[in-house]
């Protein structure tokens, strides 16, 4: 993507479009400390957010598989739970009115939340188009690091009031506002076919994913490392791991992978888990940053990848969050009661340390195995750059925020390894070949894809082509988007619109626009 193209986006950004910060920075900074004496209370408390955040996830998936449809009313009782939770949580630690009971149900409110919350922000990615999607999110958790590092720094007093009162509200009116721009769409059932697609595509980068969250989760139990010093480091990982994201979504012009990241990211991490075996205990703090960063570098492209997957192949943009974004989450669980058995053994020790890190590193060598297997045989298949023309009844969706791609992961010959980012002028057309072959295969359950416009457009053998952006404006118009609405979804003003629109009857020859729909529809 071009800064050029990134400059346009981020000028159609609104703040109500940041709005997750609002939510993620009450759930990670200011409900993440307690009193020490209370500490096993937490362990509880976070355990079981983490456990009802998954169950949640499921929940929702299936309750709504078959249609997706999310109001205002969800959004604002998704609000009212977080902030009970947030005053229970408050309640229980911090005000002398601490019990089991109030920790498991701040736990169950704030995970009932967290999954509404995911889910819904989901949709509206999905949503928004893969240009928009790629930037939005790491501009979303480049300003949750912020707002968690000022909540961090308020006087006690005040963080309560953001987090019981200001965030909470921020964050159901921000949902509120994002849910009116969503356009829903009709899904396919993620069943059979479609959901062995499904597992082909997303399955490498969604492990690989897992693998890193674990043993983050794992090593940093084991750190012991307390307080605000581990707080800024993990937030200096976030903020490291925001960047590197954003930079290369800018700047890349092939654009890059969950999988292929995790190679680069190998060696590094590898290394750094030498440190504490090679000179002692001391730099034990420095492991739980780096994975931290490894981590949040591909769970941000696995978020990426799951909106713009979605709306892709016509899929419910839950169920697929759901089936790739929760096994992520049940592993940071998965680590976190590992790392606290682990540090409740009566072995617990600095050798013993040393042998879990070692057996966290042979972890990662599997996984690099896994990762790289197959892929050479695989590599015509995962090109970054290919022409053609995109497929299926949502083309209209990706050309309305003009092509871009940043992200990862869709695999094993049938979909591109990498969200590509494109410019102005190609950014639409560059992930087809993945696309024509998934059109080829033998899926029983779905429904047979539509020709492509440029296929349409081809077959009519006209003497002067559509440009590039006169697809984008045929695409909108195909799908009964008005003049005003193109002008807002394409940057462009209404009068460069109705310009577009007669140059493509000029060169369609026709008169209006029932007689394109007649023609191309």
């Amino acid at each position: 993507m071009s800064v050029k193209r990134a400059q346009s986006l981020i000028a159609g950004l609104r703040w109500h479009h940041l709005g997750f910060a609002f939510f993620w920075a009450t759930t990670f900074a200011a409900l993440t400390n307690s009193s020490e004496e209370l500490a096993g209370g937490y362990e509880a408390y976070s355990l079981c957010k983490q456990a009802t955040v998954v169950i949640t996830l499921a929940l929702t998936a299936y309750v709504l598989r078959k249609r997706e449809h999310y109001t205002h009313a969800h959004a604002a009782m998704a609000g009212v739970l977080l902030a009970a939770g947030s005053l229970l949580f408050y309640l229980a630690f911090f005000f002398g009115q601490y019990s089991l009971a109030a920790v498991l149900a701040a736990a169950v409110l704030v995970g009932c939340s967290s999954g509404l919350m995911f889910v819904m922000w989901q949709s509206f990615y999905a949503s928004e188009g893969a240009s928009r999607t790629a930037i939005y999110i790491p501009i979303s958790a480049a300003f949750s690091v912020a707002l968690c590092l000022v909540v961090a720094a308020l006087p006690a007093i005040w963080s309560v009031v953001c987090s019981v009162i200001v965030l909470p509200a921020l964050a159901t009116l921000c949902l509120c506002r994002s849910l009116d721009e969503v356009e829903p769409y009709d899904v396919l059932p993620c069943k059979g076919g479609r959901a062995a697609m499904l597992f082909r595509d997303m399955a490498k980068p969604v492990f690989c994913v897992c693998a890193l969250g674990f043993i983050w989760r794992l090593v940093s139990s084991l750190s012991a490392m307390e307080g605000s010093g581990s707080f800024l480091l993990l937030m200096a990982g976030m903020g490291f791991a925001v960047l590197a994201v954003t930079l290369f979504e800018l700047f890349s012009e092939r654009g890059f992978d969950v999988l292929a990241f995790y190679q680069v990211l190998f060696p590094v991490i590898t290394g750094v888990f030498l440190l504490p075996t090679l000179f002692g205990q001391q730099w034990m703090f420095v492991l739980p940053g780096f994975l931290m960063f490894g981590f949040e570098v591909v769970n941000l492209l696995l978020l990426i990848t799951c909106a713009v997957y979605a709306s892709r192949n016509e899929l419910n943009s839950t169920v697929v969050y759901a089936l790739c974004v929760g096994p992520t989450l049940a592993s940071l669980l998965l680590g976190d009661l590992a790392g606290t058995v682990l540090n409740r053994s009566s072995f617990y020790d600095f050798t013993f340390v040393v042998d879990v890190l070692f057996m966290c590193v042979y972890g990662l060598s599997i996984v690099m195995f896994l990762v790289s297997f197959g892929r050479s045989r695989r590599k015509a298949a995962t090109a970054y750059l290919v022409p053609g023309a995109e497929s299926g009844r949502r083309r209209a969706k990706l050309s309305e925020r003009p092509a871009g791609l940043g992200g990862a992961a869709f695999a094993e010959g049938r979909v591109a390894d990498a969200f590509v980012a494109g410019d102005e002028h190609d950014g639409a057309n560059r992930f087809d070949a993945s696309v024509s072959a998934m059109q080829d295969s033998d899926i029983s359950d779905a429904r047979a894809p539509e020709r492509s416009l440029e296929a349409r457009l081809e077959a009519l053998s006209i003497v002067d082509p559509l440009s590039q952006r006169e697809q984008e404006v045929t695409e909108l118009l195909l799908h009964g988007n008005t003049v005003p609405a193109i002008a807002r979804k394409l940057f462009i003003s209404e009068n460069t619109v109705r310009g577009h629109t007669k140059n493509i009857y000029r060169k369609l020859d026709i008169h209006s626009k029932q007689e394109l729909i007649d023609l191309l529809g």
